[in-house]
């Protein structure tokens, strides 16, 4: 049973009084727990970040594993510390750093509320190490090809085409950071979480996480406070924030690791062409260049970063206005949102103040002083990427501060031989530009973006709306790009089927957009044109001899992890023409059909009369197959038989419609 600290000891809480693990808010997905186990990569996909053109799963900054810094063997460990009342008393120094220092110290301890709520405790579960973590960072177009063997390839009929594979690979991971104080390397697996809080914020697009540990040996109490976003209105940009402060520390050693590197698994489908690591007296910037081994596919991820050390100013203020939010965004305007804000981005709502033991009528507001000292960083190229280490000595009355801002670029942002220093370049641009500037941009985007998509539902369980902004918001970061690209079906979360393009984007997904966000609907559309040469090959390739066919699952136009008859799921010709006839009607632009929307919708519909039969006065589909995978082929499927007959009907009547509007058009 569950334990919570309260003024006469540990008590044991009941099982109805425990928060679940993930709670929905109206405008929030909050993570009360530490995830174990098989919750891990649940977790991590739920609290995925993205922009449709670059994706962060959801994963810590700290690995699980990083000896080599660690100065300490693990061969012996201390009992961590006595929580009870009993130890605590007049000895407030060993009192949790949940409890204490967060009276002292809001803006470490109590950002997300995340200190000892009521009906929770303090102490975590012993930890389990993940079971299937995965640390994943994902780059719309970088992916990998490979040739089907003879025993994947047994297929009736097709030559070329659908005998290769696309899938998509890991890009190098820039979000990872582990933190070493006394030689002890802050983990679940090496010391005890206090405190564990996540939180996703609907109206921000931000990823705040909030993370006390104590060491098992000598009963260091660190805090840990990281906010993420990936620019929705910049195409390769993300920005991390990770706060870092302590108590039960006196000018302890303290060493923060940054790190860009190469996933292992990547590394089978890629090779490091080239990194770059240099630094300043006070910041840092590297990049790591690698290129697919069979598509050729070349990616830079560059970084710049710098690393401060404060002081906390300890003043006096009423409980009523330490979590309270000023201005109609939650802070002065030009102001950076600070980490001790759970809402600060917010133009709604106003900051809760959390349950427990800060409910208090005066508490301490600790705000950093106006002077800083940035930390001298050590770059270093390693096997797999590159790091930057600092090293400093941390008080409880000093924390420090790395900020990294990470721009991805990909082949068509510049040419390979100035990729890298472009790459460092964008990064740099984005450091000048600051996290707070990025944060209001998100805001003001997705502001807009909830003036036209907001939903209201009348009933008493407010996790409703909340689910449903929940899925509207991973559908915009999923598919929201400045360029035409393909959108997973299973969004950014993972490389789960191996980001495939399927059917169900332009059958759901697309008339969502065309009502709420047209420009998103536009250019999943443009995607299909620019890749109708590749499904006339297809088409070709199966022995069709006009047309064009379009592939059930794609990555970059052709077929990717082809189902045993290729050419045989002709109705993901009829969807795309469905996607387009419903963002001309919710939008009134017939544009899209001279600008090549008109070559799809004739290409496409050719293949049925190609493919179809009259037979005793009907028109017969045979040996098709419909949406549902698991069935087998048969004839005249009723899902394709329908939407076969819609695309030849309104065919016909945009082929009128043409030649009546745009008569110079036609031919």
């Amino acid at each position: 049973m569950p334990l919570e600290n309260t003024s006469d000891g540990v008590r044991s809480i009941p099982a109805h009084e425990k928060p679940s693990r993930i709670s929905c808010m109206p405008w929030e997905l909050v993570e009360n727990e530490l995830p174990q186990g098989g919750d891990v990569p649940a977790s991590e996909s739920l609290f995925t970040l993205a922009n449709g053109h670059i994706c962060v799963r959801g994963y810590t900054e700290e690995s699980e594993t990083a000896m080599l810094y660690s100065k300490v063997p693990d061969t012996h460990e201390s009992p961590p510390l006595n929580l009870t009342a009993s130890s605590r008393k007049g000895h407030a120094s060993s009192r949790s750093l949940s409890e204490s220092h967060a009276i002292s110290s809001p803006v470490c301890f109590a950002a997300c509320g995340s200190t000892c709520h009521k009906g929770r405790s303090a102490i975590s579960k012993k930890w389990q190490p993940p079971e299937r973590s995965v640390r994943g960072t994902y780059v719309n177009g970088f992916c990998e090809e490979r040739l089907l063997t003879h025993r994947q390839h047994q297929r009736s009929f097709t030559v070329g085409i659908c005998a290769r594979d696309s899938f998509f690979i890991r890009a190098p991971d820039a979000f990872c950071i582990d933190v070493f104080v006394g030689g002890e390397h802050v983990t679940a697996e090496t010391g005890n979480i206090l405190s564990h809080r996540r939180v996703f914020n609907y109206r921000a697009g931000e990823l705040r996480r909030h993370l006390v540990w104590q060491s098992k040996r000598h009963g260091h109490q660190v805090a840990i406070e990281s906010s993420r976003i990936v620019s929705l209105t910049r195409k390769g940009i993300a920005a991390l924030k990770y706060r870092v402060s302590a108590k039960n520390v006196s000018n302890t050693n303290i060493r923060v690791v940054s790190r860009t590197i190469v996933p292992p698994d990547a590394r089978q489908h890629c090779r490091i062409e080239s990194i770059v690591a240099g630094h300043t007296l006070h910041d840092a910037f590297t990049s790591v260049f690698v290129r697919t081994r069979n598509s050729c596919k070349r990616l830079v991820v560059a970084e710049s970063e710098a690393c401060s050390s404060s002081q906390y100013d300890h003043t006096a203020v009423s409980n009523s206005n330490a979590f309270s939010v000023a201005g109609s965004m939650g802070v002065p305007a030009g102001a950076e949102p600070p980490l001790n804000s759970l809402e600060v981005g917010d133009p709604l709502m106003v900051s809760r103040a959390p349950k427990g033991p800060l409910d208090m009528t005066t508490q301490k507001k600790v705000q950093p002083k106006s002077a800083c000292t940035f930390l001298a960083p050590k770059t270093t190229e390693t096997e797999n990427g590159a790091e930057t280490t600092y090293t400093s000595v941390i008080r409880e009355s000093t924390y420090l501060e790395l900020t990294k801002y990470i721009a991805f670029l990909v082949d068509e942002d510049a040419a390979p031989e100035d990729i890298s220093d472009v790459g460092i370049q964008h990064a740099r641009e984005a450091a000048n530009l600051t996290y707070g500037s990025l944060y209001f941009e998100q805001v003001d985007y997705l502001s807009n973006f909830w003036e036209r998509a907001n939903v209201h539902i009348k009933s008493s369980d407010t996790s409703l709306e909340g689910a449903i902004r929940f899925n509207m918001l991973h559908l915009i970061m999923t598919s929201r790009n400045p360029q035409p690209c393909h959108s997973p079906s299973r969004g950014f979360m993972s490389d789960l089927y191996g980001g495939i393009h399927r059917w169900d984007v332009d059958v759901i997904i697309i008339p969502f957009f065309s009502h709420v966000h047209p420009e998103v609907a536009r250019g999943l559309l443009q995607f299909r044109i620019d890749t109708l040469p590749q499904a006339r090959s297809l088409a070709a390739d199966v022995d069709f001899p006009r047309g064009a066919l379009y592939p059930q699952r794609t990555v970059n136009g052709t077929e990717s992890k082809p189902p045993p008859f290729c050419a045989a799921f002709l109705f993901t010709n009829a969807v795309i023409a469905y996607a387009m006839k419903h963002y001309i009607t919710a939008t009134g632009n017939y544009s899209i059909l001279i600008e090549g929307g008109a070559d799809v919708l004739f290409s496409t519909a050719l293949i049925w009369l190609i493919w179809g039969t009259w037979d005793k006065g009907g028109f017969h589909l045979r040996s098709v197959g419909g949406p549902d995978d698991y069935s087998s082929l048969g004839d005249n499927n009723h899902f394709t038989n329908v939407m076969a007959r819609f695309h030849m009907q309104w065919a016909v009547t945009m082929a009128t419609f043409i030649q009546k509007k745009y008569p110079g058009n036609w031919e």
